[in-house]
């Protein structure tokens, strides 16, 4: 699949996200309750990923699959609820690698800015 299509995908997906949020809120509620919806499941997540590695436990792909979708979810939302597509987030985040790395990743930029 080419990253045009890979992109098309995302606003589809945003689009079909939107349809599923809480239409009654504020701009400024909705921004507020998916950042903190967000910020509780990357915790949650990383924390089951932590207790996973210290106690030796497995994580599958299943409980990754679920809860990444979550999150994208709340990104999805909180874009949407400014006018920002997630074509755009993600064409704009490529670029910004695209310079730091190239086409694959670049040790040197971390190392360089390790140093400073």
């Amino acid at each position: 699949m080419n990253f045009i299509k890979l992109i098309k995908m995302l606003d589809d997906y945003q689009f079909e996200a939107s349809k599923t949020m809480n239409t009654n809120l504020t701009e400024a509620e909705v921004n507020t309750s998916m950042t903190m919806k967000l910020i509780a499941e990357i915790g949650l997540f990383s924390d089951k990923i932590v207790n996973s590695d210290y106690y030796q436990g497995t994580i599958n792909r299943d409980f990754i699959v679920e809860n990444l979708g979550d999150m994208l979810w709340y990104v999805s939302i909180l874009a949407y609820n400014n006018g920002i597509d997630l074509s755009e987030i993600a064409t704009s985040n490529v670029d910004k690698l695209r310079k730091r790395h190239g086409n694959e990743y670049n040790e040197d930029y971390y190392s360089y800015k390790e140093l400073k």
